[in-house]
């Protein structure tokens, strides 16, 4: 899986000053993320990274989300989740060859360290991001 980030991803670092993570917030720990900001987003975390692909027209997306933001949201601070849209960054669905949504990649220290594919319910979505937290 690392390999597949490398691929997609070309980390480059930035300056604390231009970290993406002051970009377009949607909750205390979401962020949305296009590809002038995602490589800056995923170079500059210092935490764990739920990368989340969606799209307006999922219905399992739409219910996901609330899931992953309610996951997430109660870890205050220690995972942020990166959302994109699948239909309006097709780009960076390409990198990282998203064939299905929702899909979701976990990314640690720029690596890809686990992933899911579909809609899941509150207590996979915990026990997937303890495992990425506590690793």
């Amino acid at each position: 899986m690392a390999s597949l980030l490398r691929r997609a991803l070309p980390l480059t670092r930035m300056s604390p000053a231009t970290s993406a993570l002051r970009q377009l917030r949607l909750s205390s720990h979401s962020i949305q993320v296009n590809n002038d900001n995602f490589d800056e987003t995923i170079a500059e975390a210092t935490k764990p990274v739920l990368v989340y692909f969606t799209a307006s027209w999922c219905g399992p997306c739409r219910m996901l989300k609330p899931i992953l933001e309610k996951a997430v949201d109660a870890r205050n601070g220690d995972v942020v989740l990166a959302k994109i849209d699948v239909d309006e960054q097709q780009e960076l669905s390409a990198r990282f060859q998203v064939a299905s949504v929702p899909q979701v990649f976990a990314v640690k220290e720029g690596e890809i360290v686990d992933q899911f594919i579909g809609a899941q319910p509150l207590d996979k979505v915990n026990s997937f991001l303890d495992k990425i937290v506590k690793a």
